[in-house]
């Protein structure tokens, strides 16, 4: 549900989704190319050379409420959440009619975890716009509605509004399945999700995906494939991987937690990267592979994608840093790339039961790029997809690469990070086990999860809807895969 606040107010994994200004710079088309071009910057990764762009006319015009959310944003965008909040605040003081500042407020206090704040500021917005799809998802998110309460009858009648976008819509019918998953009545809520699942545009491919670890299989080796010079500089990069709603952002909290550890959030980077670097090598070896091309690129090619790497990456501040994390599941495919351009990096895959992480997938709303997630048995095909490619990489990254246990993260989290932090050369640090504290912007769907600390919650959620996860039990290949899974992982 999350996600549906993302695609409005946070991010998308596919990187910054900035809303347009609450206003615009009245009677001044100069100024407003301007703010025009820091929003340009913020949304290719520029976010200090949008802030500079608007000091100047922050300074000219230091009540403009325009400007001031631009600001706002950069200063999220940097990781400066602290006088992001402190300027978005301000906003909504000087103009408390604002209704779309109040639903970024909401947003990003629940991405801090703040959600008391959150939930007042989302009241906030529905007492200025009592029909707002927005805010009452989000308040179901805070707290479920109970199935006979006025809000959850406000949420049916919109979800028969047609003049709803297709997000809101989405959002608002899978708010609907929640409400009924809590009160125990599974066969409507699933009913709900998979009407929220038929309104997502998209499509799937299974058979791109098949090809696609195919040819991880067969062109990927680190015996033959080149690879850029080995280096010890730090920080060094760790790649956290796994399907979504595996645990990764909730290793990734507990990490950040180091002190000299430092995370990039889902950050897009080590993609773009890749297929920046394949179009060039196409341009003289061309190739319709998705690795092929691999054995064509250079050491030195790749020694430069990997300093272009570096410089978009690390934080501005290094000097205390041994780590950056970078998590993307979608990762999980690209490691081997990641070993060719950068040889010292370590990888972390995150392994939860499949059923729990096909239940998660189903019943979560989220951006673009997910098409998979619209029905069961394409979920099912992109486990086992996941598991084969992971197969693979086990052999040829050897240990570099962890697969580390949900189950066991959350039953034993200290002696778990203990070898957690020693696979990535860290000592140990107590802070890791205290994931809940961390004072980064968590802008998934396991916001509040991670928010209420270590537990095993979401351990067997699984269990309630098994008539439900039939299709997904049989995509897998039966209860002969899941319980050979389910020993691999207790072992």
């Amino acid at each position: 549900m999350l996600s549906f606040l993302s695609n409005k107010m946070l991010t998308s994994s596919g990187g910054p989704v900035l809303p347009q200004a609450s206003f615009r710079i009245a009677d001044d088309p100069t100024n407003q190319s301007q703010l025009d071009h820091a929003t340009a910057l913020m949304q290719v990764g520029q976010h200090r050379q949008a802030f500079v762009q608007l000091q100047p006319l922050v300074k000219a015009d230091p009540m403009n409420p325009s400007l001031l959310e631009a600001v706002s944003d950069c200063y999220w965008l940097m990781g400066t959440t602290g006088q992001s909040m402190v300027v978005l605040n301000t906003i909504a003081d000087i103009w408390p009619d604002n209704v779309a500042i109040w639903g970024k407020l909401g947003a990003r206090n629940l991405a801090l975890g703040d959600k008391s704040a959150a939930e007042t500021a989302f009241e906030r917005m529905l007492a200025l716009t009592p029909d707002s799809a927005l805010a009452l998802a989000a308040l179901n998110l805070i707290k479920t509605f109970a199935p006979d309460s006025p809000r959850a009858q406000k949420l049916r009648l919109l979800a028969a509004d047609t003049s709803l976008s297709i997000e809101e819509t989405t959002g608002v019918i899978n708010a609907l399945g929640q409400i009924e998953s809590s009160a125990g009545n599974t066969k409507e809520a699933f009913c709900y999700f998979q009407q929220a699942k038929d309104a997502t545009p998209g499509e799937y491919a299974p058979n791109e995906i098949d090809a696609k670890v195919a040819d991880q299989c067969q062109a990927f080796d680190p015996k033959t494939t080149p690879e850029a010079a080995s280096e010890c500089a730090e920080p060094r990069f760790a790649f956290v991987v796994g399907l979504p709603r595996s645990g990764t952002t909730l290793l990734t909290a507990m990490l950040s937690r180091h002190a000299r550890v430092s995370s990039n959030g889902e950050s897009p980077s080590l993609i773009d990267t890749k297929l920046a670097l394949k179009q060039i090598v196409q341009q003289d070896f061309p190739s319709t592979g998705h690795w092929q091309w691999c054995q064509h690129a250079s050491p030195s090619l790749l020694a430069a994608a990997r300093q272009t790497f570096r410089k978009k990456n690390l934080p501005e501040s290094v000097e205390h840093l041994s780590v950056v994390v970078e998590k993307l599941p979608q990762n999980a495919f690209e490691m081997g790339f990641a070993r060719m351009m950068l040889p010292d990096a370590k990888f972390i895959f995150m392994a939860r039961h499949p059923l729990d992480v096909g239940l998660s997938l189903f019943t979560n709303g989220f951006a673009t790029g997910h098409a998979y997630t619209k029905q069961l048995e394409w979920i099912g095909h992109m486990i086992h997809a996941s598991y084969a490619s992971l197969e693979d990489y086990q052999l040829k990254l050897g240990s570099r690469l962890r697969i580390q246990s949900y189950r066991a993260l959350v039953q034993s989290p200290e002696p778990q990070m203990k070898e957690i932090t020693d696979h990535l050369g860290l000592d140990w640090d107590q802070s890791c086990l205290s994931p809940q504290h961390s004072e980064d912007a968590l802008k998934t769907a396991s916001v509040l999860q991670v928010r209420e600390g270590i537990n095993q919650k979401g351990i067997g959620k699984w269990k309630r809807f098994e008539t439900e996860l039939a299709p997904l039990i049989e995509a897998l290949g039966g209860w002969h895969w899941i319980r050979a899974w389910e020993e691999e992982d207790a072992a």
